[in-house]
């Protein structure tokens, strides 16, 4: 059986069918949620490209649901929501807390045009850099 790719080279389209966002990553199956979170952030959140690089991350897979740190488990008592630890819970999936950022969530590359110019982001959680050329 042959086995998924191990790329995933990604470009988004504004309303006039121009580039908005090239990205991509290597890596396992992995690669999916990480390229989509990484576009929801820009998209959906309105997050500049260093920042959704860079923000926390999921995983769910086989029953265990993976979180980068920074994502609030805390405790939702008095608030009238359920906590994310406890929707997890509701599930049925096992939540695995990570400690620190991790290149098991991924190492997502980035360029994003904007009315402001040209940026990009390089993940740390694959050493990434970026540099402007002349």
């Amino acid at each position: 059986q042959r086995i998924s790719s191990m790329m995933a080279p990604t470009l988004i389209l504004d309303d006039q069918q121009k580039p908005r966002l090239a990205l991509g990553s290597g890596g396992s199956n992995r690669i999916r949620t990480a390229i989509l979170q990484v576009i929801s952030n820009v998209v959906d959140f309105q997050m500049d490209i260093e920042a959704a690089v860079a923000a926390p991350r999921i995983h769910w897979e086989n029953g265990v649901f993976h979180l980068e740190p920074g994502l609030d488990a805390g405790d939702a008592a008095g608030s009238g929501r359920r906590s994310l630890t406890d929707g997890i819970l509701a599930l049925g999936d096992r939540p695995v807390w990570w400690p620190q950022q991790n290149m098991f969530f991924g190492g997502v590359h980035a360029v994003s045009r904007t009315a402001q110019g040209i940026t990009a982001a390089g993940d740390q959680r694959r050493q990434g850099a970026i540099a402007t050329l002349p």
